[in-house]
């Protein structure tokens, strides 16, 4: 089981959407994808028809209680976001003793129906802010996926997020207590995803190439992911059921995203 966090530094980033797209492709793969959903904005909650929970919800995982794992489609579950405003959990986690460990512990803890670990991935898709909750999310990932828009602006927040990731690194917890070993509560290796670069835009070209050192990978804007934000459907489902026709003519981006979600896939699977 390999566990991946989306985040970005703003909202309209694409990290949601990709998290939906990159779970319906590996669900087409038959891989079993468990999503939470901690943004406070509940978008994947929202996609599923899951946009009013209180009871059962990713919150529940910080109070101890029992969550709802719904199955929406085949190989895809989800445990929704609450609508209960994050900033009382954050409040919460701030005086919670190990608090660092919370979200890690109760994946290693299994329940009547479910072991975690049954799970190919699991994906945590996180709420625009440096918050103690983002804080305990990354310490639990394995691979960190920052989602940066193409323009000198998303430049700017890599750089921001980057400097937010490396002051988290810089902290210690104590390990052994008779030796005093202290090791980083990260373990996870960070990931800049470029998401939805508009090559039909003059410029784009030019400066993704300057940004291709410090990027993963690129995901261009497509119609088929705009089309799953409106249909609930992935854009390798969209594709499959597609006439030769409208294939033929969405091939070349299709063949493009796939690049982009199959690299994000092996950081994924290289993840110890």
């Amino acid at each position: 089981m390999k566990t991946g966090m989306f985040v970005s530094s703003k909202g309209g980033s694409g990290k949601t959407t990709t998290a939906f797209n990159l779970a319906g492709k590996l669900a087409l793969q038959n891989k079993k994808v468990l999503i939470l959903d901690l943004d406070e904005n509940r978008g994947l909650s929202k996609r599923f028809g899951l946009a009013t929970e209180v009871h059962g919800t990713t919150n529940d995982i910080f109070y101890n209680k029992p969550v709802r794992v719904e199955n929406p489609k085949k190989n895809i579950f989800i445990i929704p976001g609450s609508v209960n405003n994050g900033e009382l959990l954050n409040k919460h986690l701030n005086g919670m003793p190990g608090w660092e460990k919370k979200l890690l512990n109760w994946i290693y803890t299994p329940t009547e129906e479910y072991n975690w670990f049954d799970f190919d991935y699991i994906f945590f898709d996180t709420h625009p802010n440096d918050t103690t909750l983002n804080k305990i999310i990354t310490m639990t990932s394995d691979v960190i996926f920052d989602f940066i828009t193409g323009d000198k602006i998303g430049a700017q927040d890599r750089l921001e997020y980057e400097a937010q990731f490396d002051l988290l690194k810089e902290n210690k917890i104590e390990i052994n207590l008779d030796t005093k070993q202290f090791e980083s509560t990260i373990n996870g290796k960070l990931y800049h995803i470029g998401s939805a670069f508009d090559f039909s835009k003059t410029g784009t070209q030019e400066y993704a190439e300057t940004q291709k050192d410090v990027l993963l990978t690129i995901i261009p804007k497509f119609a088929l992911i705009e089309n799953s934000k409106k249909f609930n459907v992935s854009a390798n489902e969209q594709f499959k059921n597609m006439y030769p026709s409208l294939k033929k003519r969405n091939k070349k981006l299709m063949e493009e995203t796939d690049i982009a979600y199959n690299k994000m896939i092996e950081v994924l699977d290289a993840a110890e």
